[in-house]
């Protein structure tokens, strides 16, 4: 007698329980269901049970499938109930009927297995409303069945879809936390595009991936690393993602102490500086000046490597919130509240390090200098010697 086989638990990622993004993700849902598929019931058919799920069309695009002289495409395989031998069979015939007995057992534990997996990614929407449509339920339904169901839900691409994952690709690195998630959305989402029919270049999507990353400058000596020692012709985005990730673990945190030099006060007491008729007196005369609250008009940092300032640091974290008028967290925000909230963003200089007005490429000095290098630095690393690593204080970027 045959031992039944012990059920399975799959997941399916991602979800299909957002119907606002479903089909920005049923690409990578289904191609998720293809590669749970192809590892079961890998004893019965050189695909394993992909044949249970398959599209006709993906089907018919496996080489395993493509008969020889253009002859068509091979069948899916079958597996069914076999017959009861009767009492005088003879042993080829009961080994036979076990051996059938046992492959179809596997496959209908199996198409449960996919079945339930299936149905546990959809949401419950999505299972209400493919319920609703037949008389006896998802229950009657076969895996392929449900597969075919979902794609002609959610297989429609449609131009607000492709506008979203768009935005969504160039969307800023939010959290450096979140880097390890963020490659793996980019990774969907271009899958999506291509599906789609929008095959992007592979340069364009390395410029849109370092300019994501961007406000983030401990990424940029690695992204400088990876350009220089890989060709022109074999950059892909995969490849820099890969780089990128090997060296993650090693990169300093973004949880770095908020404030520094730019935001520690002097010490005694500071007299007005008025231009009125009561000039010099405390607290009077038009145009009253009082000496800003900070220690030096740039900050020098010992041993720069990749990260500014922690005030550099504060402006780059909440460079998202700037351009909407709002700050993210104004009762704790270390700046003065009569600061407007439209900052400028870093920009670095060899010569003159992190400033808010120019880059290298424009600097006189460096022009006249004539140091190619040094011209096109973009971070104090990229030269040897190292580049000015002093960083403007970010109350300026507010001037």
């Amino acid at each position: 007698m045959s031992q039944h086989p012990a059920s399975k638990t799959h997941s399916i990622q991602p979800h299909l329980d957002v119907p606002e993004l479903a089909r920005i993700r049923f690409p990578m849902w289904l191609k998720s269901v293809y590669n749970i598929a192809q590892m079961e019931l890998t004893t019965l058919d050189t695909l394993g049970a992909f044949y249970l799920v398959a599209l006709d069309a993906d089907w018919n695009l496996r080489p395993e499938n493509i008969l020889p002289n253009n002859r068509g495409f091979r069948a899916r395989p079958t597996f069914t109930a076999p017959t009861m031998y009767g009492a005088q069979a003879a042993a080829a015939v009961i080994s036979a009927h076990t051996f059938k007995t046992h492959a179809f057992e596997m496959q209908q534990r199996t198409k449960a297995d996919l079945h339930a997996a299936i149905l546990a990614s959809i949401g419950q929407i999505t299972l209400d409303n493919i319920n609703s449509k037949h008389r006896f339920g998802v229950g009657s339904l076969s895996p392929l069945d449900l597969v075919k169901e979902l794609k002609a839900t959610f297989g429609t691409i449609t131009h607000h879809e492709i506008s979203a994952t768009e935005t969504a690709i160039a969307a800023p690195l939010a959290q450096f936390t979140q880097f390890r998630d963020f490659c793996s959305n980019a990774t969907r989402n271009y899958e999506f595009l291509q599906t789609a029919g929008h095959n992007v270049p592979e340069l364009t999507r390395i410029d849109v991936f370092v300019s994501s990353l961007s406000t983030w400058p401990q990424f940029e000596p690695h992204i400088s690393f990876w350009k220089t020692t890989t060709a022109f012709d074999q950059r892909t985005l995969q490849s820099l993602i890969a780089h990128l990730l090997s060296q993650y673990g090693d990169m300093p945190p973004e949880s770095q102490p908020r404030g520094g030099n730019a935001f520690q006060t002097r010490k005694g007491k500071d007299k007005g500086k008025g231009k009125g008729k009561n000039k010099g007196k405390k607290g009077k005369g038009r145009g009253q000046g009082t000496k800003r609250p900070y220690e030096d008009d740039s900050t020098s940092l010992s041993s720069f490597s990749t990260t500014p300032s922690s005030a550099t640091q504060y402006a780059r974290d909440n460079s998202q919130y700037w351009h909407r008028g709002y700050h993210p967290n104004p009762t704790t925000s270390l700046l003065p509240p009569s600061v407007p909230t439209a900052a400028k963003p870093y920009l670095y200089c060899h010569f003159h390090g992190w400033n808010f007005s120019h880059r290298g490429i424009t600097c006189k000095k460096l022009i006249n200098i004539g140091d190619n290098t040094k011209l096109h630095a973009d971070v104090p690393t990229a030269t040897i010697p190292h580049g000015n690593a002093s960083v403007e204080p970010a109350y300026k970027s507010w001037q």
